[in-house]
């Protein structure tokens, strides 16, 4: 999301004067033709036309009255307000001032933003067309047309899906057998249920269930994924990767205790990943997180992204896997 400003524009009434009496020795041209300014003329911003000359630069016909002068330009107040100028794509009506741009190319008011209904995942305002087709979830989200048709709902469909970003996290070097962990796609409710603290933006969680004998030896280990269901594709494997490097990281010595170290080296095999995908859901999924300010998930993926750049992927397997509790570790 980027504010903007747009130049402020006004009605300019046309005023013809005559040349004898308005022009001295140094006689301009007119910026249209070329020729030295005789008989009627107009000027604007120093800049001298023939009567006959003024037109609108975007229907080629004469100004007679009044006009917009627009970053340079002149228009008939009609043909600006129809085809030029900037307007929003919530109300319709024409932007002045500070207006915000999204990711998808769309600028409107800001004082649409968190008042109208967005998709819950591309953040794409739902009006006008955009409302049929779109799905309203019991628990309050919304997911628009653009994002139904690759939106999961079922768990297998998510096992798959899995299996896939399983391979994808393999060639980075992070092994995860994918096939013991249990799947299950649940609402936004049962999720924050489920995961005790988990934040009201999580879209999925890994529970751990450990077995250990009376020496304290672990017998057995059980992984349980929890997700949201009806993500589109891109977001739901985003969202397993991330917890599939969660539990790289439990089967390689625990989590680091520095959440910006675990949170931020999950995200960046979420980063990883996506760039595999090519998508525009996917490059907005990046877009977001790399302008993600929070202390943890967003600065700690710049972290770990820029120690990876300079350390290799082995150097951040190896990050993970050493631990370092954060005091002694320098993430430049």
């Amino acid at each position: 999301m980027i504010y903007r400003f747009i130049p402020v524009f006004s009605i300019i009434v046309l005023v013809i004067l005559y040349a004898p009496a308005a022009l001295g020795q140094d006689t301009p041209v007119c910026a249209a033709c070329g020729e030295k300014v005789s008989g009627d003329f107009f000027e604007t911003e120093g800049v001298y036309y023939h009567a006959k000359c003024f037109r609108c630069d975007f229907c080629g016909k004469p100004i007679p009255d009044s006009f917009i002068r627009y970053q340079g330009k002149n228009y008939h107040s009609s043909c600006f307000e129809n085809n030029i100028a900037l307007r929003c794509d919530v109300c319709g009506d024409i932007i002045t001032g500070k207006y915000i741009s999204n990711f998808w190319g769309n600028s409107y008011h800001p004082e649409h933003d968190g008042k109208e209904i967005q998709c819950s995942f591309c953040r794409r305002f739902i009006t006008g067309e955009m409302i049929e087709g779109t799905i309203k979830f019991k628990d309050g989200r919304h997911l628009c047309s653009h994002c139904v048709p690759t939106a999961v709902f079922e768990s297998e469909q998510a096992k798959v899906l899995m299996r896939e970003v399983a391979g994808w996290l393999a060639d980075f070097g992070l092994k995860v057998d994918p096939r013991p962990i249990e799947v299950h796609l649940v609402n936004k409710d049962a999720l924050r249920r489920l995961a005790s603290g988990a934040s009201k933006n999580s879209q999925g969680f890994v529970d751990v269930e450990v077995t250990q004998n009376m020496s304290g030896e672990i017998q057995k280990q059980s992984f349980r994924m929890y997700l949201l269901y009806g993500m589109p594709r891109a977001q739901m494997i985003g969202t397993i990767a991330h917890e599939l490097t969660h539990v790289w990281q439990l089967l390689n010595g625990g989590q680091d205790e520095n959440e910006a170290i675990s949170e931020g080296s999950c995200n960046y095999s979420v980063y990883l990943v996506l760039q595999k995908i090519g998508t525009d859901q996917a490059d907005f999924m990046i877009d977001n997180m790399l302008n993600d300010t929070g202390a943890v998930y967003g600065k700690g993926l710049k972290q770990i992204k820029r120690y990876a750049e300079a350390n290799g992927l082995e150097g951040w397997r190896r990050l993970m896997k050493e631990r370092p509790q954060g005091s002694g570790m320098q993430m430049k």
